[in-house]
């Protein structure tokens, strides 16, 4: 683990740039070791990461009363007055990254990561190897190293989010119903229980409804329904079958049920999604379609 610091403009010391006109950009980023007291301020224009890897530092910011401590994260907000202090004979690691944009903030809650706020998630060897990646990003400045820096920062935040969800290591690519999702995924031309996904992943019905719901947003049978109806509107979209036949595919054997459904999801009948789509016209906006009364 060595230190280093890695800046996007080698020309300017701080790289403390507000980015509005891309939606995420690096600043700079790298890895800092203090054995000996340590006294720092300063307020940023763009967001500021602490990851603490080793130490005790006291923090000084509004609205932070927290100790920060080794496997704490956090997240100053652009334009916040931060001071920090290390006392002497401790030693202090830390990781750190800047960056703006304009889907910063957004980015950040949709990590579910608050700033300007202590955040203890442990120290983690995957974060390390994901800051690492970042600092790589910087060493091949070709025409897509900002680009690549981008792609790291998201996995980074991304993962701090799963830490800070409670997730372990290895859930961000295996969903806890990933073998229900497969065998969904799998037989849509057929009829598909809740018990036999159950089955599928040897929970309880009750159980397994209660995991799949936290791990999509969807009941099981909501799920279902919408990914045979998304494959029937790309079979009508693209190829001239009967809506008969279409519906079969998608696994409805009655024609006037499948009409219904199709019609209750959507406010269009297969048929008139297929016409408007033929004579090129624009469609409503199918998320919203798709809320039904006291969905949220």
């Amino acid at each position: 683990m060595k230190t280093g610091a890695f800046y996007r403009v080698l020309t300017d010391v701080d790289n403390n740039f507000l980015v509005e006109d891309v939606p995420l950009m690096v600043n700079c980023a790298g890895l800092s070791h203090y054995p000996d007291e340590l006294h720092a301020a300063g307020v940023r224009h763009d967001y500021y990461v602490m990851y603490l890897w080793q130490g005790d530092v006291q923090i000084f910011a509004p609205d932070i009363k927290e100790p920060f401590q080794a496997g704490d994260l956090i997240v100053f907000s652009p334009e916040t007055s931060f001071v920090y202090y290390k006392p002497p004979k401790m030693e202090m690691r830390y990781f750190w990254v800047h960056f703006s944009g304009s889907f910063a903030e957004e980015f950040l809650n949709r990590c579910g990561i608050r700033t300007n706020t202590v955040i203890p998630i442990g120290n983690h060897e995957h974060l390390c190897e994901d800051f690492n990646r970042l600092f790589e990003s910087f060493l091949n400045r070709d025409a897509f190293f900002e680009l690549e820096g981008v792609r790291c920062l998201t996995s980074l935040l991304m993962d701090f989010g799963r830490c800070i969800a409670g997730q372990k290591k290895g859930t961000s690519s295996s969903s806890p119903v990933s073998r229900a999702l497969m065998y969904i995924h799998g037989h849509l031309s057929k009829p598909i229980s809740v018990e036999a996904l159950a089955g599928e992943e040897h929970m309880s019905v009750s159980h397994f409804r209660a995991v799949f719901h936290k791990a999509t947003g969807l009941s099981p049978q909501d799920y279902i329904t919408l990914t045979k109806l998304n494959y029937a509107c790309e079979l009508l979209r693209q190829t001239d079958l009967p809506v008969k036949t279409v519906g079969n595919m998608a696994g409805y054997t009655d024609p006037q049920y499948f009409s219904r459904v199709f019609h209750s999801r959507f406010h269009l009948s297969p048929g008139a999604y297929r016409r408007q789509m033929k004579a090129g016209m624009e469609l409503p906006d199918m998320g919203s379609l798709m809320k039904r009364p006291g969905d949220h």
